[in-house]
């Protein structure tokens, strides 16, 4: 698709284990288009993402298939999201994490995070990316944002970095890991500053086509709940206990990659531009565990069917974008 007019786009939000959602969703959506599944990378100028999409991102731009991500969260997830180093899936409890927000600390170790990406990723440099890729982050040190990608561009870095170090960095959620620390700086989860990170790829995108006069941006969520405690009696959020102080986590993060995607939505209705627009994004069930950390079976069947629904449910809309994205 080397096509100097038009420009494509694949963005990814961040959401923990919500991104089975996102992961299932590109299944569908390769199957569907007739491609490659090993050759997304192929049809994309740029692939952009942010914590766990930045984890897909990254996988898509080195040639992993929609499928092989999925592995990664059935496999390593439960490994990622454990507080033992020799059993899976060994959740924190609220008061563990209660404790933590008193305390200091994270409710996970991240080595666990780390030797999972060294298993995907290798040695891998940004530079051996197939395709243009932005990843987002958060320079703690310098209280700034990272854009990590391996092409050069005001603001960029990281080009000649690992892409499992890019990878931690992007995924270091606050509470949930500690910051990543590499090289000279410390670095936390990109989703503080753009959980949605589209328009950013879509400023990549004129950089590397500024004479292209056509877009289509492809944006996938992670699904929308509350991000929270999970035990049950949980105390309602409200201003005087921890609960709202981990609430204000999800608004802010929720808040603002709605809002961009609510941007998207506009430019696709009312642009003067040719510009083409995807949001995917499905409401999670608020009777169901939607927690970041949840790696249980049942939790990951039941994003897995929401993904397979929305898409069934949304087939017209989404065949139309396809139709855009290859014309």
């Amino acid at each position: 698709m080397a096509d100097p007019n038009t420009i494509r786009i694949l963005s990814l939000d961040g959401g923990g284990m919500r991104g089975v959602f996102s992961a299932k969703f590109m299944e569908q959506f390769v199957q569907l288009w007739g491609i490659n599944p090993n050759e997304v990378w192929k049809y994309f100028d740029v692939i952009c993402g942010t914590s766990v999409g930045g984890i897909q991102a990254l996988g898509y731009a080195n040639g992993l298939s929609p499928t092989d991500m999925m592995n990664f969260f059935i496999n390593d997830g439960p490994w990622i999201f454990s507080t033992s180093s020799i059993i899976p899936g060994v959740r924190a409890s609220t008061l563990d994490k209660l404790a933590t927000m008193i305390l200091g600390g994270s409710f996970y170790p991240n080595t666990s995070l780390y030797d999972r990406l060294g298993d995907v990723f290798g040695d891998l440099t940004m530079t051996q990316l197939k395709t243009n890729t932005l990843i987002t982050s958060y320079n703690y040190d310098t209280q700034s944002p990272t854009l990590f990608s391996n092409i050069v561009f005001p603001g960029s870095s990281g080009q000649n970095e690992f892409a499992k170090n890019v990878a931690l960095a992007t995924a270091s959620a606050p509470l949930y890991f500690p910051r990543a620390n590499w090289g000279t700086n410390n670095y936390i989860d990109g989703g503080v500053i753009k959980n949605n990170p589209w328009g950013l790829g879509n400023a990549q995108g004129q950089i590397i086509k500024p004479g292209a006069n056509r877009i289509c941006i492809c944006s996938i969520g992670t699904g929308l709940g509350p991000i929270g405690f999970h035990d049950s009696p949980t105390p309602p959020p409200d201003e005087s206990n921890m609960s709202f102080l981990f609430s204000l986590i999800g608004i802010g993060i929720t808040g603002t990659q709605e809002t961009d995607a609510k941007e998207l939505t506009l430019l696709d209705l009312y642009s003067l531009d040719p510009k083409y627009g995807l949001r995917a994004q499905a409401v999670l069930d608020p009777a169901q565990d939607t927690e970041l950390d949840n790696t249980t079976t049942d939790f990951i069947d039941y994003m897995s069917t929401t993904a397979v629904d929305y898409f069934q449910d949304n087939i017209v809309e989404i065949s139309n974008f396809l139709g855009h994205l290859v014309a």
